[in-house]
């Protein structure tokens, strides 16, 4: 893999089609019909899907196979950017340039050692017979020896040479382990985090040990995550400029370079708002770090006051020294047990959640410019809502009522709630966004429901095995035994409509009391 490549990363991309964000990422814009570029090169198989900006990626999605051939770019790798306009038939492109990454102090060496040789010349001196050593080789005009270390006589050079001996030595420069050093705090990082774990700056050295694990190491997430695969092979020119292009068929692009600009320019005021005041030692004559702590009490050094007078006025002093310095230690131990007490609180907090709510995009109408397209990522984003937070063992069927409900309550609140229409115009675009397992029915005729594949099957069968095996039970028990054994979340309206399904189909037989109705498999009057 080329050194370039370095620059696409793999995505995670969720069931529903769209790219799982990282923590505190939150989505911008999207943008749909879009190829990629690697320098001058197309990339193929990545040249129709659509593109995320979030606040950290530029995430592409594809629309063919969304598992194998979404990439992303981060946004701190962008140098800078610019525009190409749409031009008869070539397409408007954003040109994304990469920072450069020193690749030769890694490159040709494991583990981030480097090796050099040197050759090292041995001798006995004839005079003590001392062992002596030179660093290199000796000159073959020179008809002497250095001076020998011991005795300081430079033998002749015959006499010598029969205990000459050169040997070639290696000499290891840099450490077998590169430190991910935070530039703000100095802290420690992994050599994979992208942000300081303690403070949240950018790792400065990130680039050199990506760089480097991409190229030489076999296992790396990142070398073989991705397949960049380019139609037309890049010349060495175009290989040191490191640029790649994002070509949008559909669009011009210009709202998608607006946004990106502006995310660039936050990246860069946030990289230097750690340079300000650094080494300074007054803002606005006020000592930034005052050597004296103004909180304790000074001793007066008064050589006019002596004898007892003097002692005892040393002795008040230190007594109040000590009791501040006992004051500031107490307080700074209560802080300090209360912010133990508060991470143990956010722990448990954090232990009870689910381990599966993970980042959302959060999907806005402002960030699309036609309805097909926001309803094409509402139809995603009800098909994630429902895998993760709605579907059992055996899947689930939800009224399409009750799912505006849920869906409504529970995402759309601080995005935009959506309209009943909108919800069903979603629902029917599964199909063709090859999100088959969701499929939208009627029940009876007249209830429109969202199911996975063979629900109503599974919920019918098992109703029929409940009326055989307990004759004469009502709704309330067929929802509770469904509930328990098979842990789903069925509703009794949904419930109540398979039952009349089966009445209807003749499985089930009814008997009308003034108690309720009772439910009976059906063995002698089958239709």
């Amino acid at each position: 893999m080329s050194p370039g490549f370095s620059y696409w990363h793999p995505v995670e991309i969720a069931g529903s089609g769209q790219p799982l964000l990282r923590e505190n990422e939150r989505d911008i814009y999207v943008e749909q019909c879009v190829g990629l570029y690697h320098g001058k090169s197309k990339i193929l198989n990545k040249q129709k899907g659509r593109l995320y900006l979030t606040s950290q990626r530029i995430i592409y999605v594809d629309e063919l196979d969304a598992k194998k051939e979404s990439v992303c770019i981060e946004n701190y790798d962008i140098e800078n950017i610019e525009y190409s306009s749409k031009f008869l038939k070539r397409s408007a492109k954003i040109i994304l340039f990469f920072k450069d990454t020193p690749y030769s102090e890694d490159l040709g060496n494991e583990g981030g050692t480097q090796q050099s040789s040197t050759s090292v010349t041995e001798w006995l001196c004839p005079i003590c017979t001392s062992k002596n050593t030179y660093n290199g080789t000796l000159d073959s005009t020179q008809s002497t020896l250095p001076a020998c270390q011991t005795c300081g006589v430079p033998a002749d050079k015959d006499m010598a040479k029969d205990s000459i001996t050169v040997k070639a030595e290696e000499i290891s420069k840099g450490s077998g382990k590169l430190e991910n050093t935070c530039p703000v705090c100095t802290f420690i990082n992994h050599p994979q985090l992208r942000s300081c774990e303690m403070c949240g700056a950018r790792l400065k050295q990130l680039d050199r040990i990506t760089a480097k694990n991409t190229y030489n190491s076999k296992d790396n997430k990142y070398g073989d995550g991705v397949r960049i695969v380019l139609e037309e092979k890049s010349s060495a020119t175009e290989a040191q400029k490191q640029f790649g292009q994002l070509s949008f068929r559909k669009t011009d692009g210009t709202v998608f370079y607006e946004a990106l600009a502006k995310q660039l320019q936050i990246i860069a005021r946030n990289e230097s708002q750690h340079l300000f005041n650094q080494n300074v030692v007054a803002i606005n004559g006020v000592p930034k770090d005052p050597v004296i702590d103004p909180d304790l009490v000074l001793l007066n050094n008064d050589m006019s006051l002596i004898g007892i007078t003097a002692l005892e006025k040393n002795k008040e002093h230190q007594l109040l020294k000590n009791n501040i310095v006992m004051s500031n230690a107490l307080s700074d131990l209560n802080n300090l047990m209360a912010l133990a007490e508060e991470i143990e609180k956010m722990y448990q907090e954090g232990s009870n959640e689910k381990k599966n709510n993970s980042p959302i995009l959060f999907v806005d109408r402002e960030k699309y410019l036609n309805k097909e397209v926001f309803l094409e990522e509402i139809a995603r984003e009800i098909y994630g809502f429902v895998e993760s937070e709605l579907r059992g063992d055996n899947g689930i069927i939800v009224t399409l009522v009750d799912l505006y409900a849920l869906y409504n309550k529970s995402v759309r609140i601080g995005t935009g709630l959506i309209s009943p229409d909108e919800m069903r115009q979603a629902c029917e675009k599964f199909k063709s966004l090859g999100l088959n397992d969701l499929n939208l029915i009627k029940i009876n005729g007249r209830v429109l429901c969202l199911a996975f594949q063979d629900s109503f099957d599974h919920i019918r069968t098992k109703i029929s095995q409940i009326a055989a095996m307990k004759p004469g039970v009502d709704i309330l028990q067929i929802t509770t035994e469904l509930n328990e054994y098979e842990k789903n979340s069925w509703s009794m309206g949904v419930i109540s409509e398979v039952l009349q399904y089966c009445v209807t189909e003749g499985d089930l037989v009814i008997d009308e009391q003034i108690s309720g109705t009772n439910y009976y498999f059906n063995t002698y009057w089958k239709t």
